[in-house]
């Protein structure tokens, strides 16, 4: 009988143990999304624009210059459209997308088409 009692409450301990809840919340309801910030968003992400047009080719010193030039004010205003409140972790797949070099052969409107990362509040 001791032998049954011991083996009962042994399964029941492993139960407890594999059924349980995780710690910390781990994906709870109550866990919250942290949404990317969008105007650190819109800076790497326009800067990956042009560093792959000029690591691949289709421009210049100049010209990448000329690209980087008005990012700071373009983005500066960069907000997420009502309703559409991406993560960080999808902000920064899209960024390491832009960001390869293997694909720097395909134009940005060609890697975005590819590889839909970009596309966070489509």
């Amino acid at each position: 009988m001791k032998r049954w009692t011991l083996r009962v409450a042994g399964l029941a301990l492993m139960f407890v143990c594999i059924a349980g809840p995780a710690p910390g919340n781990v994906g709870g309801c109550g866990a919250t999304r942290r949404v990317a910030d969008p105007v650190e968003h819109c800076l790497n992400t326009e800067f990956w624009k042009c560093r792959r047009d000029q690591f691949a080719g289709r421009i210049d010193e100049a010209q990448y210059n000329a690209c980087l030039a008005p990012i700071r004010g373009v983005c500066s205003a960069a907000a997420w459209p009502v309703g559409c409140e991406p993560t960080r972790s999808s902000s920064t797949a899209c960024v390491n997308i832009l960001s390869r070099m293997d694909l720097a052969t395909f134009t940005t409107p060609e890697l975005l088409a590819r590889f839909p990362d970009c596309n966070l509040c489509m």
